[in-house]
């Protein structure tokens, strides 16, 4: 195997944003992009069509509440996948089946069976562009799925909503925790844009607008 250590294999999963120079300031729009996780994700033959799927997003309490969901229906007699982040101590625990992490081996099997995917997606990338480690670890996730056979996903999406590559899967749920709070920077000027960003209907589905909300929450997203 390509890899033998967790060490090795989380470093290989963040070599390509790494060689990029970590091109993460600056509004998502020009800093982050989709293609390439997608890219990866059809070079797999992933997702499969057989699974449901829920995302959970928000600025406070996206991980309780995919825990919480998990919990939920795996009570109804679902096997159910969870991707959340950050992890605590293992990277591995970002992938849960059943509550449980992907252990060490299988872990280790699957970045070295989807490695040359994502060399080949990476070496066709333009200069300054990158695959997002969240890519590579939702198409992780995907494959343990596959492997278990989890019939129900609930998967968190982090910062920048839209821009974020775990909304990639046709999702039939979407829930929201709170939004505003996590989003009254110290900038008025990027404020409104991230409070924007985060509730853009990145679900496919209509959401109040964002400063609308914002306002009847309470907040000034000016």
């Amino acid at each position: 195997m390509r890899f033998d250590n967790e060490t090795d294999a989380v470093t290989y999963i963040f070599e390509s944003i790494a060689a990029s120079g970590w091109r993460t300031r600056g509004l998502d729009e020009n800093t982050r992009s989709l293609a390439p996780s997608r890219a990866l994700l059809e070079r797999l033959g992933l997702p499969h069509g057989r699974r449901e799927y829920a995302v959970v997003t928000g600025s406070k309490g996206k991980g309780s509440v995919t825990i919480l969901t998990a919990r939920i229906l795996r009570e109804f007699g679902h096997r159910v996948g969870t991707i959340t982040s950050p992890h605590l101590i293992s990277y591995r625990e970002r992938i849960c089946v059943n509550g449980a992490a992907i252990p060490a081996a299988d872990f280790l099997r699957l970045v070295d069976h989807i490695a040359p995917a994502v060399d080949a997606v990476v070496s066709g990338l333009p200069a300054g562009a990158y695959l997002s480690p969240q890519g590579i670890f939702l198409a992780l996730a995907l494959s343990w799925f596959d492997e278990n056979a989890v019939d129900t996903a609930v998967i968190e999406v982090g910062r920048g909503g839209r821009f974020d590559d775990n909304i990639l899967v046709d999702n039939r749920l979407a829930l929201f925790t709170p939004i505003v709070g996590a989003y009254a920077l110290p900038r008025p000027d990027r404020r409104a844009h991230r409070v924007a960003q985060s509730r853009h209907p990145q679900t496919g589905r209509r959401w109040p607008q964002p400063a609308a909300e914002a306002r009847r929450r309470g907040a000034n997203p000016a």
